[in-house]
């Protein structure tokens, strides 16, 4: 879940990508760690309020390494992707 947490449709948004992988794309999610994809439904499921928070978390997990260093290393592409184009 890259992007700006502190935007107000940030949670939205990310609950939206959540649930296209998830049921747009099962091929994909299957391939995702376990952890992923029970964090990923959290956040499918999620309240509006708690969006933010859940997101934040998978965000923080994959550059943190906590899905593997596969999910690691594209999480770190995306974040210096994103400061690049604010560069």
């Amino acid at each position: 879940m890259n992007g700006d947490s502190s935007k107000p449709n940030y949670g939205q948004r990310a609950a939206k990508i959540a649930t296209f992988i998830l049921d747009k794309r099962p091929k994909v999610a299957a391939k995702l760690p376990a952890a992923l994809q029970a964090d990923l439904k959290a956040l499918k499921d999620a309240a509006d309020g708690d969006r933010v928070a859940k997101a934040t978390h998978i965000r923080d997990t994959a550059l943190n390494g906590g899905y593997g260093p596969k999910i690691q290393a594209q999480a770190k592409r995306m974040q210096e992707q994103k400061a690049d184009r604010k560069a």
